[in-house]
């Protein structure tokens, strides 16, 4: 709604200034009277092209073309919601506002059009001059000049800040993608890694590998051990980039508002109140320059390292998307550039007239960097954005909207239970015949004692909604003691209280053993 707001009413002020002043006619175009060959020179450098003149016209064209294009995008991020709540989720949200870019700086750019024709025509200079003297006059043109000026710059530093805050979105769209991959494996690794310690702990305490499995961290927690780290180093640039184009916006947006009436206060210059504040400048673009490096350093680097996971998403296409944010940003950096070399040295422009020539241009290449963006960026039916969505404990769907906590509902209790393996590992699996711990019985045991062991144990160990055991016990007398050792399944295990000099000893020192297969736990009864 802000976005139709401002194009409606730059779209009204150019065509406003079209018609007052006949078409961009230089004969209605108002100036100041001076006899000066200096300021007549200076007058000359705001001098409005022929061709200058037909891409001012064109201008407000593309950007309404564009406003259309983004906003047919715009409804697609939009379906319908449940319970209706028309509002975009998580993923849409940040999808929008990477879209609106070429729109946001094509309205920039027609802004600047504006601003600068209302030097050229001398409307501002007019709504400044009031009933001031032929000698105030120029001073005042040259006043009305600095203060556009001013807005100018602050219009694109602006637009670059906007730049930044979509180049934010994507990356926290890249991280958020990647988190959620973290907390969709977390819980079955956790789980695996617990089951083999159990299983080590029940069949051996002193087994060397549970010191293996006790030395594992980053495995166990990734989400705060690998992924957290990883997310604050590689947003840490994309941070830099935003705040640092915030603090040169607000500082540009302070000299305009302070040179504008009613204070119009002279800051800068020769017999400005603190001429130290422009000299800021081109320290702010250094910084600017540096921060933008960074953050895109950092993103490719995120991407690149990170390509399996973003690839295996649906139809993400995080190269397409980096792409189609990227080239704004290059074409902004490398066509200032060049139109300052091109149009100064070949065609002899001037600044304001190189200035004006700048923003037609960005007008014009915003409405396919917009077709661009709605091909990289047009959602589909079954794409990453259903990413969104999950399934309540009691099977109701809802989804991630904006402003809430991404990836919050993957904690749950019942999602982290739906991530362990349901059939290879359950309870009522069938164990193999291997042995599993072995039991010694001293005394005076007989038949009938080891049989109702056996039951005891199998019934201990039996899971009621099964109705099938966990362990399954047999019992056997010490005579047989000596031929079971000779089993290749004896042979492959090491029983559990019983080393090897009990083995070579006297058969009288035991009188039966109990051997047991499958999944043996820790502290149950049937240990």
């Amino acid at each position: 709604l802000l976005l139709l707001v401002y194009c409606v009413w730059q779209t009204w002020a150019f065509i406003e200034l079209a018609v007052s002043y006949e078409g961009l006619n230089k004969r209605a175009f108002v100036r100041p009277h001076t006899n000066r060959t200096a300021e007549e020179t200076e007058l000359n450098d705001y001098e409005l092209l022929g061709w200058l003149s037909v891409l001012c016209k064109l201008g407000p064209a593309f950007v309404i073309i564009t406003f259309g294009i983004t906003a047919f995008h715009l409804w697609l991020h939009i379906p319908p919601a449940p319970n209706l709540r028309w509002f975009p989720t998580y993923s849409h949200d940040l999808a929008m506002q990477v879209v609106c870019l070429p729109l946001v700086y094509g309205l920039f750019a027609l802004d600047n059009i504006v601003t600068m024709l209302d030097i050229i025509t001398g409307r501002n200079y007019s709504k400044m001059l009031g009933g001031r003297s032929d000698q105030d006059q120029f001073k005042v043109w040259k006043l009305s000049a600095s203060v556009n000026e001013h807005a100018y710059n602050t219009n694109f530093e602006l637009a670059d800040l906007y730049e930044a805050w979509a180049l934010q979105c994507f990356g926290l769209l890249c991280f958020t993608l990647v988190r959620r991959q973290v907390l969709l494996e977390a819980p079955t690794v956790e789980y695996l890694l617990n089951e083999v310690e159990q299983y080590l702990t029940t069949t051996d305490e002193s087994n060397p590998d549970l010191k293996k499995l006790g030395e594992l961290t980053l495995l166990k927690k990734p989400e705060k051990m690998l992924f957290a780290p990883l997310e604050q180093t590689s947003n840490l640039g994309i941070k830099v980039f935003v705040w640092t184009y915030a603090a040169k916006s607000a500082y540009s947006l302070l000299l305009t508002v302070l040179a504008e009436p009613p204070l119009s206060l002279e800051i800068c210059g020769e017999n400005g109140l603190f001429p130290f504040a422009c000299s800021v400048d081109s320290y702010a673009e250094g910084a600017a320059m540096l921060a933008s490096t960074l953050a895109i350093l950092n993103i490719v680097v995120f991407e690149h390292n990170l390509k399996p996971i973003l690839n295996k998403q649906k139809r993400f296409r995080a190269v397409m998307k980096f792409m189609a944010v990227k080239v704004l940003v290059s074409i902004v950096f490398f066509q200032s550039f060049i139109l300052s070399v091109v149009c100064g040295t070949a065609f002899n422009m001037s600044r304001p007239q190189t200035n004006l020539c700048y923003s037609c241009l960005i007008c014009f290449e915003v409405l396919p960097l917009s077709i661009l963006v709605l091909y990289a960026w047009r959602p589909k039916i079954g794409d990453w954005h259903e990413g969104d969505q999950y399934c309540h404990d009691g099977g109701e769907l809802d989804v991630e909207f904006a402003g809430e906590k991404t990836g919050a509902h993957m904690s749950s209790e019942s999602f982290i239970a739906s991530r362990k393996p349901q059939t290879s590992m359950k309870d009522s699996i069938t164990f193999s015949e291997e042995i599993s711990a072995w039991v010694e019985l001293r005394g005076d045991v007989r038949a009938g004692d080891g049989r109702a062991l056996v039951q005891a144990i199998e019934a201990l160990s039996t899971d009621w909604d099964s109705g099938r055991a966990r362990i399954s016990a047999r019992y056997k007398p010490a005579a047989l003691f000596q031929d079971f050792r000779r089993t290749p399944t004896a042979r492959s295990s090491t029983p559990g209280g019983i080393d090897d000099n009990s083995l070579d000893a006297p058969l009288n020192r035991s009188s039966g053993l109990l051997d047991t297969q499958g999944r043996m736990l820790r502290g149950t009864p049937a240990q």
